[in-house]
């Protein structure tokens, strides 16, 4: 009965020991960086509710905010390229703290700005270093991870819950804070992010940074590069545009379809499928990575897809708020699988001179594929309705699957 007893309750104890060992082995350095990603993300979550902003102080109209918001669509997809290529030729400490400066002098401009030409020049910019910064801070984790493969992957799954933890909480806090003003909103990012800069310039002495793009040839990886097919990195940034097709809809079409479905609760459905997928990435984005890491990656990049992607399809079938719930579980899986491990393909597959591009053109696919995911899910939601939508993102989804086994049997294998 004791030792009944004993085990019983040593099992709890033994359960988080294991969930925390899925996060040892990360350097102080690398907790850093990800801390200063959550705090870049909680700082500018403010980005959200600029359309309220727009329309209820400025007394835009609502195209008019649309429009600003597209411009900051556009600056993302701008800044991922123009992170990736920066980080060629500097070193990513420095990119990321001038983003981190300019971030918070916009911040402090919204304050003031009230013309239209102002708000969208601001605007632009925020987006532009919003995708810079993500690039450069990543290549920095990536960096600052020990050579093999998991810690790398175990880096880029904390990377990706942290952002998303920092986004949840600057809702909640904005949605505290909105009695306060915009403008003092404003001014809190501001002065989060100016805190920032000041940390990032004490903590780097930022040595001579070997340029990316030079000196190839010395490389001491560049024999192994050789023998890697460079296809894969496309195969996987094609993959992630259809994905984040699919992804725009949960913002669009995904909350109008669940109101129709689940009569009276559509408010209440989609506000709790969301809480569960944020609280899913936050708790288990490390260790399910982690685990789906040992299996062939560029496979299972494609599996993760498709999970992603057939959750979307079985809304076609879903009447009920638990068959929603077990639908969006099974998305949240495949999103986690997803991005951890096609941030880490493409990083694997490119040379050493074309990583930070590569990585950089990952923020720039995702960014042109969440503003054109909208507008054709709703233009074929109007035409076709949602079934034939929700087909269609199953039809990504196989697709992605059927690439990634073709391409599977070159997946680089870790050594030792």
């Amino acid at each position: 009965m004791n030792r009944s007893t004993a085990l019983h309750d040593l099992y709890p104890v033994q359960l988080i020991k294991l969930y925390l060992d899925q996060y040892r082995g990360i350097s102080r350095k690398s907790w850093y960086l990800v801390t200063l990603t959550f705090i870049n993300d909680l700082a500018s979550g403010i980005i959200f509710f600029l359309p309220i902003y727009f329309v209820q102080l400025l007394h835009f109209n609502v195209a008019t905010a649309g429009i600003i918001i597209s411009c900051h669509g556009i600056g993302k997809a701008l800044g991922g390229y123009i992170g990736g290529k920066l980080t060629e030729i500097m070193n990513p400490d420095k990119i990321a703290m001038y983003c981190l400066l300019i971030d918070a002098l916009m911040f402090a401009g919204l304050m003031t700005a009230i013309s239209l030409f102002a708000i969208l020049a601001i605007v632009f910019i925020l987006g532009v270093t919003a995708y810079t910064f993500a690039t450069a801070n990543k290549i920095c984790v990536l960096d600052s991870a020990k050579s093999d493969e998991g810690s790398k992957i175990k880096l880029l799954s904390v990377f990706y819950a942290s952002s998303n933890l920092g986004i949840g909480l600057s809702a909640i806090i904005i949605g505290y804070l909105s009695s306060v003003g915009f403008k003092a909103i404003f001014f809190l990012s501001s002065l989060i992010l100016t805190i920032s800069f000041i940390s990032v310039l004490q903590q780097n002495s930022f040595t001579k940074f070997p340029a990316r793009s030079k000196n190839i040839n010395s490389d001491p990886d560049y024999a192994r590069d050789l023998t890697r097919n460079h296809l894969i990195p496309y195969v996987m940034l094609a993959c992630l545009f259809g994905i984040g097709v699919i992804i725009s809809q949960l913002g669009s079409t995904y909350p109008v379809y669940i109101g129709h479905v689940v009569h009276g609760q559509g408010v209440s459905a989609v506000s709790m499928v969301f809480t569960l997928n944020s609280l899913l990435i936050l708790f288990l984005q490390t260790p399910v990575a982690n685990y789906f890491a040992r299996f062939n990656k560029i496979f299972t990049v494609g599996f993760g897809a498709f999970l992603m992607a057939g959750s979307m399809a079985s809304l076609i079938v879903i009447h009920s708020i638990l068959a929603l719930t077990v639908s969006m579980f099974a998305y949240t899986l495949g999103e986690m699988i997803f991005f951890s491990l096609a941030q880490f393909v493409i990083y694997q597959h490119s040379s050493h001179s074309r990583q930070a591009r590569n990585v950089g053109l990952f923020q720039t696919v995702l960014a042109v594929s969440m503003i054109f995911g909208p507008t054709a899910g709703g233009y074929l939601y109007h035409k076709c309705g949602g079934d034939m939508l929700w087909a269609a993102c199953g039809i990504i989804g196989i697709l992605c699957l059927v690439v990634t086994i073709h391409y599977m049997k070159y997946d680089i294998i870790a050594e030792g």
